[in-house]
């Protein structure tokens, strides 16, 4: 069998070839591609960390205010004191500020993290809604909604990355940085994601509100 191209006759394997060939040019454009969103990631995430320390560095001891910041999509934030057993190695022996990849446990790899002379605390917290289901008959399922105030020591970028208001209040021994939540429900994107990351930091705390 064989293949015109361009009015010329081509063999069924040079053909082939051509396929090949081609499939390997789209894959490695393709890994070019995927290389430069991730690196762009990574710079958003360094600049990110970097901002909000800067802005913890510029506040004096009693000081509070908010400072709008644009986050990284996917990325958690977490702090670490000294005395953290828990934290990454590369804190090495300080209280420490990072900003993590999907997830805490992933900070040692993939995060940035800056130290801070002081203890340092992350806390948001959001109302999420979601099903619960019993069962009343063999083939009925009553359905009921369950609304919990979530609560934990870290904060998980919004997918959407826009300016998020970061709350710092700064004393002589702690740097306490309040971020508020949105609200999530039944049609919040991945919600399972987001619990199961936020039950990875610590002081996590589901309590129903009604």
């Amino acid at each position: 069998m064989k293949f015109y191209r361009k009015g010329m006759l081509v063999p069924e394997g040079m053909g082939l070839v051509i396929a090949i060939i081609g499939l390997v040019i789209l894959g490695f454009f393709g890994v070019k591609l995927y290389n430069v969103f991730v690196e762009q990631d990574m710079k958003n995430a360094k600049t990110f960390i970097e901002g909000l320390n800067a802005k913890i560095e510029n506040l004096a001891d009693g000081e509070n205010n908010t400072f709008a910041l644009r986050g990284v999509e996917g990325w958690v934030l977490v702090g670490w004191n000294a005395s953290d057993k828990t934290r990454p190695e590369k804190c090495f022996l300080n209280s420490c500020l990072c900003l993590c990849k999907d997830s805490v446990a992933n900070c040692q790899e993939n995060g940035y993290c800056r130290a801070v002379d002081r203890n340092v605390s992350v806390k948001s917290d959001f109302i999420f809604t979601r099903f619960e289901s019993d069962t009343i008959e063999k083939d009925s399922v009553q359905y009921n909604l369950r609304t919990s105030k979530i609560s934990a020591s870290c904060y998980i970028m919004p997918e959407k990355s826009l300016l998020i208001p970061f709350n710092i209040v700064k004393s002589s021994s702690l740097v306490l940085i309040n971020v508020p939540s949105p609200d999530l429900n039944i049609g919040s994107p991945n919600p399972d994601k987001i619990i199961s990351t936020f039950r990875l930091c610590s002081n996590y705390n589901d309590e129903p509100t009604s």
